[in-house]
């Protein structure tokens, strides 16, 4: 027996828990899924396993668009997975149709506030630090603009909320200054794009304008 079918049948099993018995049964007997675990084991970089509209699984060693629910499995090394080393270089997380909405909440609520622990961020120069948050700014900044166009809307990305809780500090703060200064560049990129682009555009893309 190749234990590392069973590592991953053991993931499928848990991550997605309300799927029949039945079919989760011939899905990780098939050769579809035991020959895509063996390509993603021996070179492949991404192995996604997802649940189709009509219920049944699918997997794929190929980045694949997710229609309900898929979890992604990955290697954090170039390595060959084995028996010995399966369970420290595969990793696996749960993605859904809305990927771009996961990474923005999951930037904008675990990985921003971290930035501001005492802790996380002992031992870096103050100029380090500011350049970690300018980053992760842009990229949540950048993330609600990708939202907004998925969606077919305008959406003004807001810059981080302590740059303008309090306004009368914040007036005296060079960061919240420069923070707020940023937001209007972008809002400002967005509203010429929106007024210099041709009103029957929406209508040869087949869309409503």
């Amino acid at each position: 027996e190749d234990h590392r079918i069973a590592w991953f049948e053991k993931r499928i099993s848990a991550g997605i828990p309300k799927l029949k018995p039945a079919i989760a049964a011939k899905f990780l007997k098939s050769d579809e899924f035991i020959k895509s675990v063996e390509r993603f084991c021996d070179g492949g970089r991404v192995l996604v396993v997802q649940e189709k509209l009509g219920g049944d699984l699918t997997a794929s060693t190929t980045h694949a668009t997710v229609l309900k629910k898929a979890l992604m499995f990955y290697k954090v090394s170039d390595d060959s997975v084995t028996e010995a080393n399966v369970q420290s270089i595969v990793c696996c997380q749960e993605v859904g149709p809305s990927c771009v909405d996961l990474m923005l909440h999951v930037t904008r609520e675990v990985y921003a506030p971290l930035l501001t622990r005492k802790g996380t961020v002992h031992g870096l120069s103050e100029i380090v630090v500011k350049e970690m948050q300018e980053s992760l700014n842009r990229l949540i900044s950048g993330s609600q603009v990708v939202v907004g166009k998925m969606m077919g809307k305008t959406l003004l990305p807001l810059p981080p909320e302590d740059s303008y809780a309090n306004l009368e500090k914040a007036a005296y703060s060079k960061e919240s200054i420069h923070a707020l200064e940023s937001a209007v560049i972008i809002w400002t990129g967005q509203i010429k794009a929106i007024l210099n682009a041709e009103s029957e555009t929406p209508l040869l893309r087949g869309e409503n304008p």
